[in-house]
């Protein structure tokens, strides 16, 4: 595909699906990083049949998929991504990608194939993005607790991202990012200016840095769109993720609370389940959401995201912790006798 084309027609032609972060073909116009721009030498290792370390990497996080793939590449840098894709390219082989490792479908399942595996590529660090703007780089292998402590010890930041640590950070950006911090701070994707993914352009690989701030309609900014939320890693190779400088300060104390109800007593008592679902179900749907402003005046951070041509405005509630109002919906639930 060449030229412009819209969003729905970009996900609608979307490469083939991998797990953790993506594998597939955009082949769009514009401008993209020449395969070799960064001068680096590929650093990768191949794992062939008959490599004690073969099995165990030809399996997921799942052990119930496996394949048997032509080799699994330990994808050391860009350039080594760029090049082992070419490769693949050229012998015909199918590609999928295993980001951080923790997938439960057969997404990285591949017979005959190649695995590219981003697992070693696991850096977080302050960088700076392609307009020269400072931020927080998370490369495609990485896992949650790499960028949750790294970001805490080195930069004193966070990000609004799930509580499972072993959850790769690759797959997990590009789906959205939920977690604990989210009904204050947003999606994860909110904080996301910059992804860094190899894409194939007539044939051949090359990296593609696709912008929040690229034109708006441009082949890259649709690429950086597909990226919030699009999830299923269909888009490319995603070697680095850039979060704005602006990303949240981690809190101080956080408060953890749980309540645990018998099933028998449930059972017996079924209008306070009833009761405990609705509590549940009202209380999320009211403080679920981040404060994105009104449809007259939209929050300038969430702008981009949500007010882009004819895009239906979403409803916007704001977003508040009143523990107060906690206890008052539980007030309504019977509690069974310990």
């Amino acid at each position: 595909m060449r030229g412009a084309f819209s969003r729905r027609g970009f996900l609608g032609t979307a490469g083939a699906a991998a797990a953790g972060v993506s594998a597939g073909s955009t082949g769009t116009a514009g401008t993209a990083a020449a395969a070799g721009a960064r001068r680096e030498p590929p650093e990768g290792r191949s794992v062939l049949p008959g490599d004690p370390r073969y099995r165990t990497l030809s399996q997921g996080f799942n052990q119930r998929w496996r394949s048997s793939p032509a080799h699994i590449r330990l994808v050391g840098n860009e350039a080594d991504a760029v090049g082992e894709l070419n490769r693949a390219l050229d012998r015909g082989l199918r590609p999928t990608v295993r980001g951080g490792g923790h997938c439960y479908e057969g997404f990285v399942d591949n017979d005959r194939g190649v695995i590219l595996d981003l697992s070693t590529m696991r850096g977080v660090a302050a960088a700076t993005d392609k307009f020269g703007h400072p931020t927080y780089c998370v490369e495609g292998g990485a896992t949650n607790w790499d960028v949750y402590t790294t970001l805490f010890r080195m930069y004193a930041v966070t990000l609004p991202a799930g509580s499972c640590y072993s959850v790769g950070a690759g797959g997990h950006i590009c789906g959205g990012g939920f977690g604990l911090l989210s009904r204050r701070h947003g999606l994860t994707v909110d904080h996301l200016v910059q992804v860094d993914v190899v894409t194939v352009r007539g044939g051949t690989a090359v990296v593609t840095e696709a912008h929040r701030d690229d034109d708006e309609g441009s082949p890259e900014a649709d690429l950086f769109w597909a990226h919030t939320g699009g999830g299923g890693g269909n888009f490319g190779v995603v070697l680095r993720y850039h979060f704005a400088a602006g990303v949240p300060e981690p809190p101080p104390r956080v408060w953890l609370s749980s309540v645990a109800w018998p099933w028998a007593e449930l059972v017996e008592r079924p209008d306070d389940f009833e009761t405990l679902v609705r509590n549940f179900g009202a209380f999320m749907a009211e403080h679920s959401v981040v404060d994105l402003g009104t449809a007259d005046q939209p929050d300038p951070a969430y702008q981009r995201l949500y007010y882009k041509g004819n895009y239906p405005r979403l409803q916007r509630t704001k977003a508040y912790w009143d523990g107060v109002e906690v206890f008052h919906h539980a007030q309504s639930i019977t509690l069974p006798e310990a």
